[in-house]
């Protein structure tokens, strides 16, 4: 069996060994982010809340996954499907109108924001 020389070897073990090592120092430092724990901040991730707990997740795990979701969430009859997706756009859209609005509200005449409004 041939073997490659050590010099071929060096590089990548010494490589490995130094992410090996940098790897612990930078996990406590992320975990502790003030990012994440700031008021303001929206919260991500799994809706825990959405978890049918009667559900059996070994019978229906689409039922146990999203069935309290199911049960709280109306699908618009113009949709055939509707998700947190479909949610944030609509969220998105009413926003920018929101916005938009208040630019116009009280701007002078002929100024940038009495243009956006009157579009």
């Amino acid at each position: 069996m041939h073997r490659p020389p050590r010099s071929q070897l060096a590089r990548p073990l010494t490589v490995a060994a130094a992410l090996a090592a940098l790897t612990p120092a930078a996990g406590p430092a992320a975990a502790a982010s003030p990012a994440a724990a700031s008021p303001g901040s929206v919260p991500h991730g799994l809706d825990l809340a959405g978890i049918d707990r009667a559900a059996a997740p070994g019978d229906d795990f689409f039922r146990y996954a999203n069935g309290n979701w199911l049960k709280a969430t109306e699908i618009p009859p113009d949709r055939s499907s509707y998700g947190t997706s479909a949610m944030l756009a609509e969220l998105t859209t009413q926003r920018t109108v929101d916005l938009i609005r208040a630019a116009a509200d009280g701007a002078a005449a002929g100024s940038e924001a009495a243009k956006i409004g009157d579009y």
